[in-house]
């Protein structure tokens, strides 16, 4: 047999009543107030600000140092003042110049010191004093723009020496050959070595062999021969072994 259940009526379901929950009330706690000592204020009496301090700000004090700064190095500097310097005719410099124009330029700067053995197509032959070949050689070269020494060589003409120079123009090919008479007794002359770099060891070559002695030389030692040389091997009165 089944098992048979009673049922409750509602009745009864209205008399169960769940128990009543247990309410727990919580005690206040009380927080501790934090007690902070007062903090006296120091009366500092403040600048009084002017209104130019009050509307600059560092940037723009940095800014406005930084303008002034410029503005004095501007009032500083130099103002450059243009000058036209027209220079004359006679001191331009003549590249390529015709034998016409060389001996016009020597008379011209140089009247009388120098003079003219011959012409021939692009060589000039002249004769100077040894007091005027320093200012000769200049002229050649800053005026008439004869660039290079091709050579400086001494001669032995027993009554007295004679130096030879031979100068270069490059762009016509013209060479002025220029002798200069050098007395025994008192063999010296101006040194060119300043004017063109390329004199300075024919002048050597010509002191060593022939002892003619170039004023204002920067080195004027011998090249070969030893230093304690005495005797001038090119000069004619230098005997060789065997003919003494």
């Amino acid at each position: 047999m089944g098992r048979l259940f009673k049922r409750r009526s509602a009745a009864e379901d209205t008399e169960y009543e769940a128990p009543a929950e247990e309410t727990v009330t919580e005690e206040p706690i009380e927080e501790e107030a934090a007690t902070e000592e007062p903090v006296m204020e120091e009366n500092v009496a403040e600048e009084p600000v002017t209104a130019t301090q009050a509307v600059i700000t560092p940037e723009k004090k940095k800014k406005k140092r930084f303008r002034k700064s410029a503005k004095e190095d501007k009032e500083d500097e130099p103002v450059p003042v243009e000058v036209q310097v027209t220079e004359p005719e006679d001191a331009k410099v003549i590249e390529a110049p015709t034998s016409e124009e060389v001996l016009g330029a020597i008379e011209r700067e140089l009247p009388g010191a120098v003079s003219v053995r011959k012409t021939a197509a692009r060589r000039v032959y002249l004769s100077c004093g040894r007091k005027d070949i320093h200012a000769l050689c200049k002229l050649l070269q800053g005026h008439l723009n004869f660039e290079h020494a091709s050579s400086v060589c001494g001669v032995d003409l027993e009554d007295h020496f004679q130096v030879v120079y031979h100068i270069s123009n490059y762009y016509t090919g013209m060479v002025a050959e220029i002798t200069v008479d050098v007395p025994n007794d008192d063999p010296h002359i101006d040194s060119v070595a300043l004017i063109w770099e390329g004199a300075d060891w024919h002048e050597r070559e010509t002191y060593e062999l022939f002892g003619i002695i170039f004023d204002g030389h920067p080195k004027l030692e011998r090249l070969l021969t030893p230093q304690n040389y005495e005797f001038f091997p090119f000069r004619k009165s230098y005997k060789l072994r065997g003919q003494e």
